[in-house]
């Protein structure tokens, strides 16, 4: 099942990051597709190159440093060859179990074009002279579902606040995401705006 996802990671200029990142998916030893999308404008560690070189599963797209975020995504889509991906930046940590969850509830139920997992964030505290890591999730309990049949109501729910969720880093049919992606990139170069118009969607 893994076989047909890619996981894209977005990364600028913070090649620890990308390092912890790729370490972390590669100890799975699982078999889904890594697509690394690079506008740093610096030079390739010798660690990232060798991490690259040594798993076939993983590719390095190197773009131009002045690609916006969403056009970055655009580029790619357009070399995604499986049915499902994910966009992730490079201090994100997917749980490649939620991976398959996805895919499965994806393949189950056509008419859904995405399927996110829990959210958690994370972040470094002080106490008494010693370091914590305080880890706290965001949005939803339990599962929610935007399942109007009405493609308008499905926008108005998003809109009020009903549904928190953010679908730029969920599970996405590859098709789907690509026509999205089109869209927001071909009406718009402002940023606040593309984001916003790619949630709803």
């Amino acid at each position: 099942m893994l076989d047909n996802f890619t996981l894209i990671i977005l990364t600028y200029n913070r090649y620890n990051y990308l390092q912890r990142n790729l370490e972390f998916y590669l100890e799975y030893k699982l078999k889904f597709k890594i697509i690394i999308l690079d506008s740093s404008t610096i030079v390739i560690t010798k660690n990232i190159k060798n991490l690259i070189d040594n798993n076939n599963n993983v590719k390095l797209f190197k773009l131009d440093s002045n690609i916006d975020f969403f056009e970055k995504i655009q580029k790619g889509v357009k070399v995604v060859d499986t049915d499902f991906c994910a966009i992730s930046a490079d201090d994100d940590f997917l749980m490649p179990s939620m991976f398959e969850k996805c895919i499965k509830f994806l393949t189950k139920n056509p008419l859904y074009s995405s399927a996110h997992g829990l959210h958690f964030n994370h972040k470094k505290i002080d106490f008494n002279s010693r370091e914590f890591i305080l880890m706290y999730q965001l949005y939803h309990n339990s599962a929610i579902s935007n399942d109007n049949h009405d493609e308008f109501e499905r926008i108005k729910k998003y809109l009020e606040g009903n549904i928190k969720y953010y679908p730029i880093y969920a599970v996405t049919r590859r098709t789907t995401l690509g026509k999205i992606i089109n869209l927001v990139n071909k009406y718009t170069k402002n940023m606040e705006l593309k984001e916003y118009i790619f949630t709803i969607f």
